[in-house]
């Protein structure tokens, strides 16, 4: 089916993980994620860019949350249905409530498995993301100039 709804462009752009000294090695762990979504919309180019944030953190024997590390990913889509999901309001471009949650559902699930592979190595590649819905998560402001990519282990 063609939805008219193109991914131009998949990739990390910022990933973290710490190795906290508190946190004691089991095959088994209980944590809790943050999840933030920017939305940028690029009218010229006719693309919708999600940004997301996983922030994961890991309860010790203690009930403590230790940050264990994050990742940052970015989507860009091409919209060739543009006009039916995009709304010029006064100087700035907004994008259908529906468009929006599909967008950020199928980048979080992309982010699911880059985590998975990136982090293969270190704790936070154990850690599986839950299936969530994609109005569940927070949005926030991205500003984020194009090439600032960072990769740290």
């Amino acid at each position: 089916m063609d939805t008219g709804i193109r991914i131009a462009d998949l990739k990390i752009l910022d990933y973290h993980a710490a190795d906290p000294e508190n946190l004691k090695k089991a095959t088994t762990y209980h944590g809790k994620i943050t999840l933030e979504a920017g939305v940028n919309i690029g009218a010229k180019e006719k693309q919708v860019t999600i940004e997301l944030k996983a922030t994961l953190f890991i309860q010790n024997e203690s009930k403590d949350l230790i940050n264990v590390g994050y990742i940052v990913s970015q989507t860009i889509f091409n919209l060739l249905v543009w006009d039916k999901f995009v709304k010029k309001d006064g100087n700035k471009y907004a994008i259908d409530q529906r468009l929006d949650s599909f967008l950020i559902g199928v980048s979080y699930d992309s982010l699911r498995g880059l985590l998975r592979e990136r982090g293969k190595n270190h704790i936070v590649g154990k850690i599986i993301l839950p299936v969530v819905d994609p109005a569940d998560i927070t949005r926030v402001n991205i500003a984020r100039k194009a090439g600032k990519e960072k990769n740290k282990d």
